[in-house]
């Protein structure tokens, strides 16, 4: 886990990477999967957006952000949004 203490204001969405590295990858696939997984997890956190989906070397990278809605959280806190939608899906 990372943090980013900054004082930006407004402050910045929440932003992250995930990666893969794996042999034989597909780049049609790779797409077509984290659009899926994008779709899934936009039904409880609407503003979750991928920034970036790629493969070089057998390296997949996908780039996300996320604004949370601001009915409880504050907008920068889309992070605390994708974790309650994920409670909720599974209880």
């Amino acid at each position: 886990m990372l943090a980013n203490i900054s004082p930006a204001g407004p402050a910045p969405p929440f932003r992250v990477v995930m990666r893969v590295r794996a042999a034989g990858l597909d780049a049609g696939q790779v797409r077509g999967l984290v659009a899926q997984a994008a779709e899934q997890v936009r039904r409880g956190a609407p503003g979750y957006v991928v920034t970036s989906c790629g493969i070089v070397d057998g390296l997949a990278t996908a780039g996300e952000e996320v604004t949370a809605s601001g009915a409880w959280l504050p907008r920068y806190a889309g992070n605390l949004e994708v974790i309650s939608a994920a409670a909720v899906a599974t209880g």
